[in-house]
């Protein structure tokens, strides 16, 4: 959506920090070229620049130092960013780098309620995409195979307290990737779709 619609996106990524990795993996990815110096496909200062130059004001990098980077913390940068950046797209990968409040240390459920309360709140009150990115808990390789079984809704950690307090609920999954990391087969699966007739229907698509 940024490259194609100009949509602006912030993102809260603790695990692509430094803020020059996060960029290095978008150009990556835009490109096709490596951004490892190397490497035989190294992308070359030229064209990295004219890369930068197309994402530099699409995408913006919010990193806050635990134990600071808490949920209200988050949302009042991102606040900022909508403001003053006209950001519309907001990426939290994962959810479980953000530090937890002591009152919902042990309760799953009701920690759930409330991140997904708080958020549905905060899309309402900017009218913007958001993205919450959780991990599923660790599958076992399906039966007489070197793969893993897809994904569906209740295998997310914390269980189906976060399938009931979403809007939405979409799972993504390489299906060959057991047996061969570098096969780009993905499954993107929209399993919950709370608003059909605004937002769109569920089901599968094979990419």
């Amino acid at each position: 959506k940024g490259l194609m619609e100009g949509t602006k996106s912030a993102v809260f990524m603790p695990e692509n920090y430094p803020p020059e990795q996060f960029y290095d993996n978008i150009i990556h990815t835009m490109s096709g070229y490596s951004t490892d110096k190397t490497n035989s496909n190294f992308i070359g200062e030229a064209l990295y620049k004219q890369m930068y130059e197309r994402i530099k004001d699409l995408f913006y990098f919010v990193y806050i130092k635990p134990p600071e980077n808490d949920h209200l913390t988050i949302l009042k940068e991102f606040s900022d960013l909508i403001t003053n950046k006209g950001v519309e797209n907001i990426i939290i990968d994962p959810l479980m780098k953000v530090e937890r409040p002591r009152e919902f240390i042990v309760a799953d459920d009701k920690y759930a309620n409330y991140v997904t309360t708080l958020y549905t709140d905060f899309c309402r009150q900017y009218d913007i995409y958001l993205h919450l990115v959780m991990h599923q808990v660790t599958p076992r390789k399906a039966e007489g195979s070197q793969n893993y079984p897809k994904p569906n809704k209740y295998t997310a950690k914390g269980g189906g307290s976060w399938v009931e307090g979403c809007d939405n609920f979409i799972t993504i999954w390489r299906p060959e990737f057991g047996s061969s990391h570098t096969d780009t087969t993905v499954m993107f699966s929209s399993q919950k779709i709370k608003r059909p007739k605004l937002v769109g229907i569920t089901g599968d698509m094979m990419m």
